[in-house]
């Protein structure tokens, strides 16, 4: 999502994700830990006081795999995906806009998406989300 990648770029991160090579691993690695801890110390916030660790990191990777399934599978969701509605409501706002609404649901920070869906289309920024990303930016 977001800007387009060419395919060698796109292939060549996700072959450094599942197997660094030594010359890429740190700069991989301290890359990815620098975001992994911003979500991580949102979720932390979210999440009850009691909540298990490995459930805390489980979480993370739920919501990290989602991000790396849209952004990976960017082509195939496209080829998919009618144009309109890939247009209209699969933008990078949209996506991290469902993301957000998806997990804060699971969380029971939000209504459930079903019950979300019988009022509206889902893609507009909910109270809780709109909270949360005027937090995120210090406001």
């Amino acid at each position: 999502m977001g800007e387009p990648v060419p395919v060698w770029k796109a292939m060549l991160v996700m072959r450094e994700m599942f197997s660094q090579s030594s010359l890429c691993r740190e700069l991989f690695i301290s890359h990815i830990r620098m975001n992994f801890q911003a979500l991580f110390s949102i979720l932390n916030e979210l999440l009850p006081a009691d909540t298990p660790e490995h459930r805390r990191y489980q979480t993370a990777f739920s919501v990290i795999s989602q991000c790396v399934h849209y952004r990976g599978a960017a082509q195939i969701i496209r080829e998919l995906v009618p144009s309109d509605l890939y247009e209209a409501r699969f933008t990078p706002e949209c996506i991290a806009e469902h993301i957000t609404q998806f997990v804060f649901a699971a969380l029971g920070l939000e209504p459930s998406l079903t019950e979300r869906f019988s009022h509206r289309d889902g893609c507009e920024p909910t109270e809780q989300t709109k909270v949360a990303a005027t937090e995120e930016a210090g406001e």
